[in-house]
């Protein structure tokens, strides 16, 4: 369902280094958990896997730290040491700076136009927001904090159905049936595997929130003039990546519809007929149309 929401078809049906990254935040959020429930203990090819995928990811596009780093929710038994466990870990963190070197290094080896008159206009980022941050790190948090406050139903829809530069945004009350039906059927569809239990929980919950904040506080240090409260540059369909995680939390086998069991997949499969019906329908009315 994640994967064929209106923003993420919109996505697919442009030219943008965001569809490459959605696809291979779902599928490393896929392989971290295929790893986590295996029976038997994950070997050096599975781990070169997971290092791979996540230097890819970094190449892409900056800012998805935390997406590979789900792999802490996997169980230090199923590695044939302990230190391995921490090892990945550290290796996962390390491959995001390594890759960011690797793209800083190519890209000031071409030879790019100046950037655009009115970008000189403001002061941004760098060592001066950082320094401006750890003097009144209060006032930071408070900033970040507003910004939620302010922009984040924004953000919300834009991670559902707000397309063009995030100036064309789809029937709210269709994104929010659809946002109510996404978190309705990751808290009802009953699996055969175990529950994850409360610690593996708080861990998914603290990636997924990190991970978003990573963002937010980016663009702020980065793309926000100095001195602005407002957060600049952020999009919505930023944050899709951690749905997948978020939504991984509510997983459980204590509560269930038995109806919904017996018949989720027609369910789900008419439900996105109509929902990706309408989003075709609108998008060729509103921004593809002669």
């Amino acid at each position: 369902m994640i994967a064929l929401s209106p923003m993420v078809i919109y996505q697919a049906s442009s030219v943008t280094y965001d569809t490459p990254i959605l696809a291979l935040s779902l599928f490393i959020v896929a392989y971290i958990i295929k790893l986590y429930y295996q029976v038997e203990q994950i070997n050096d090819k599975q781990l070169i896997y997971l290092l791979l995928i996540t230097f890819i990811i970094h190449i892409i596009k900056q800012g998805y730290l935390f997406i590979p780093l789900l792999a802490i929710i996997l169980p230090q038994e199923k590695f044939v040491k302990k230190n391995y466990y921490w090892g990945i870990i550290i290796l996962l963190v390390v491959i995001y700076f390594l890759a960011t070197q690797i793209w800083n290094i190519y890209v000031s080896s071409l030879n790019l136009p100046p950037f655009p008159k009115f970008l000189s206009d403001f002061k941004y980022g760098g060592d001066e927001s950082i320094n401006i941050i750890l003097s009144n790190p209060l006032e930071f948090i408070y900033k970040i904090l507003m910004n939620f406050i302010t922009q984040g139903k924004e953000w919300l829809w834009g991670a559902f159905g707000r397309f063009g530069y995030s100036y064309t945004i789809m029937n709210k009350l269709i994104l929010f049936i659809y946002g109510f039906v996404l978190i309705s059927v990751a808290f009802l569809d009953k699996g055969n595997y175990k529950e994850f239990d409360l610690k593996t929980r708080i861990k998914i919950l603290t990636v997924a929130i990190l991970g978003i904040l990573f963002i937010v506080v980016g663009f702020f240090v980065t793309s926000t003039p100095i001195g602005a409260n407002l957060v600049f540059g952020i999009q919505g369909r930023y944050f899709i990546p951690f749905i997948s995680i978020l939504l991984l939390a509510l997983y459980n086998n204590t509560f269930h519809f038995e109806l919904f069991t017996r018949y989720k997949y027609i369910f789900v499969l008419i439900f996105m007929f109509i929902i990706l019906t309408f989003t075709v329908i609108f998008i060729n009315n509103e921004l593809w149309k002669a």
